[in-house]
């Protein structure tokens, strides 16, 4: 396990890659707990493999750490652990609403010769076929030299780039964020590279900066370990990124794969033990930034590298992942892990970063995956297509007009979805629990839940089952068992417990919902709440959160300055009872919708 930069990756066996979180959860006999290694060296995990006549099979752990302290978490349940191991490591921030919306990327729209113009056209288009983006990741074109082709982190393109401000006031006009790329390293031909040459990580003899391949030539890495490196970095956030008009970071390409493990940091100490530390602190510093810059708005930050602890300043994604029906089935557990890894802010390159680009139908069905998770980005990379970014080479909503419908329908459903996934988000900034989860961490005790990779549940009320094979006309999954479960779209009604197969044509993504939930969906007018009642007895809850989605008075709980309410079911055989409590600020609106066939009375009764 180390952070390693790995292109194009085969998600199902490449290894290691982007993040370093020696962590895992084991089910024992149906008790979980949980193994943290503090350490940033690099290890190796080997699962299963050894065997001893005595003890079974074993899990073999190396690190090349020469201390190694380690946490043993007890559960008995895999939330517990989750809960326990965040504590001990931070949960996530509130993400901003604008983030739960459709973000939009490409790096043909910043390397293209006339990059400002392409990024006017993006927006042209997202009005053109009426969607809504509510997030741009500007990729590192944007400081791609002109005259030599290389790029030169915080150093604006003026022939790409004529004017910084212009692109985002037209991204705001539009209701778009903007996230511009930046990376923890310098070639030895950048312009700041001279003046730097005290902040990098050192060779050996400490008296030359470490100099390793870094995106089409030699480079140094920044060293964060030194406190001035730190405030250098801090200083060309807020003047060259933020003062230009551009809301938050991305910060990229920041595993620091430095080949020479003996270079040196600040303190004397080599890189071995420190790459994990590096990026956490170019994350931290990017944080600190966009703070300093405007202390009222919720900062936002992506990052590619992570290591245990980053979930406390960034969000993240599974990085650059290649175009194929084999990466969108494998980034689907892949996901899982992350978010069981303490990082529930995830998502997917849709469409896939490398490679060629996907067909209609691989495009649709990524999408319907790409939904169901916190982050839903579109973006690619063809370096060898045309330079002139048309929409027939690069991952865009509209590149397939055939399947336009198709996919108003699931950008639709992703925005009925906002007001559950908000609340999903609280949850993780509050407890650590992860809003993509797999089957298992609600249904522990079944044991066909363990070896289920491929469905996951969204929240504890939804259970998506992601059409991952081509020509799909059907889709088989199991159905966790202890409870009913309905199908969304008919609302026909399943026993738990055993394999059913639906229709999945093209049009439809199977979807269903645990019987119990209290599934808040947004609608024009506020919000509405979809029961799926018990069957016959049960009773559940849910935590309806909202809050103006942007500034920090979410924090301010003296001021009140948010809703929370609490919804309980109670249901019998005769009746279906609900109650809304109001536990901080003021009660919500709501509407009620129930399931075609329930025929039962229901009443709603509302406590201060």
């Amino acid at each position: 396990m180390r952070n390693m930069d790995a292109m194009g990756y085969n998600a199902e066996h490449s290894d290691p890659l982007y993040k370093h979180i020696p962590f895992y959860i084991t089910l024992r006999h149906d008790h979980a707990f949980g193994l943290f290694y503090d350490t940033t060296y690099d290890c190796t995990f080997d699962f299963g493999c050894e065997i001893d006549n005595y003890f079974g099979d074993m899990v073999y752990f190396e690190s090349k750490d020469p201390d190694l302290d380690y946490y043993f978490i007890n559960g008995p349940l895999i939330e517990h652990v989750i809960e326990q191991y965040t504590k001990l490591t931070g949960h996530c921030p509130l993400a901003p609403k604008w983030t739960l919306g459709y973000l939009g990327s490409a790096m043909k729209y910043t390397d293209a010769a006339n990059a400002q113009d392409m990024l006017k056209k993006f927006i042209d288009k997202c009005s053109k076929y009426s969607i809504e983006c509510t997030g741009f990741h500007l990729s590192s074109g944007y400081s791609m030299n002109s005259t030599d082709g290389k790029r030169y982190v915080f150093v604006w393109d003026k022939q790409r780039v004529p004017s910084p401000p212009t692109i985002a006031e037209n991204f705001h006009r539009a209701g778009i964020k903007v996230l511009a790329n930046i990376k923890p390293a310098m070639l030895t031909t950048h312009p700041y590279f001279n003046e730097c040459r005290s902040l990098f990580i050192q060779n050996e003899e400490q008296k030359q900066p470490d100099l390793s391949p870094f995106w089409g030539g030699l480079g140094a890495h920044l060293d964060f370990t030194n406190p001035k490196t730190v405030q250098w970095w801090k200083n060309q956030v807020i003047e060259k990124i933020l003062k230009n008009g551009i809301d938050c970071t991305w910060n990229d390409n920041n595993e620091f794969n430095i080949r020479n493990s003996q270079a040196k940091c600040f303190h004397g100490q080599s890189i071995e033990g420190l790459r994990p530390i590096q990026t956490i602190l170019m994350i931290k510093s990017s944080y600190d930034a966009q703070i300093q810059a405007n202390s009222t708005i919720r900062p936002w930050l992506l990052t590619r590298a992570a290591c245990a602890g980053a979930q406390r300043y960034a969000g993240t994604w599974t990085g650059d992942n290649r175009c194929s029906w084999h990466t969108l089935k494998y980034n689907i557990p892949m996901g899982l892990n992350l978010s069981l890894s303490g990082f529930p802010l995830i998502g997917h390159d849709v469409g896939g970063f490398a490679g060629e680009k996907p067909s209609l139908e691989l495009f649709v069905r990524w999408i319907q995956n790409g939904i169901f998770h916190p982050r839903f980005c579109v973006h690619s990379w063809r370096p060898n297509q045309d330079d002139n970014c048309d929409d027939n080479n690069e991952n865009s909503l509209w590149m397939y007009e055939d399947a336009l419908p198709l996919i108003y329908d699931a950008l639709y459903f992703r925005k009925r979805l906002h007001s559950y996934l908000y609340c999903l988000s609280h949850e993780a900034a509050i407890t650590g629990h992860p809003i993509i989860r797999p089957t298992v961490y609600h249904f522990q005790f079944d044991g066909k839940c363990r070896e289920q990779s491929f469905e996951f549940l969204l929240g504890p009320w939804l259970l998506v089952a992601s059409v991952y094979e081509e020509n799909a006309t059907n889709r088989t999954l199991y159905l966790p068992s202890g409870t009913k479960w309905y199908d969304f779209w008919t609302d026909q009604i399943y026993a738990g417990g055993q394999t059913i197969t639906v229709a999945a044509t093209l049009d439809i993504f199977p979807l269903f919902v645990r019987e119990g939930a209290l599934l808040p969906f947004q609608t024009d007018d506020g919000v509405e709440i979809r029961v799926y009642p018990f069957e016959r007895t049960g009773t559940s809850e849910f935590n309806l959160y909202d809050d103006d989605g942007e500034t920090m008075d979410c924090y301010d709980e003296s001021q009140g300055r948010f809703d929370l309410q609490t919804i309980r079911l109670l249901c019998n055989e005769n009746h279906i009872q609900i109650d809304t409590f109001v536990i901080e600020g003021k009660e919500t609106t709501l509407q009620w919708r129930f399931p075609l066939n329930e025929q039962r009375a229901y009443q709603v009764n509302q406590h201060e």
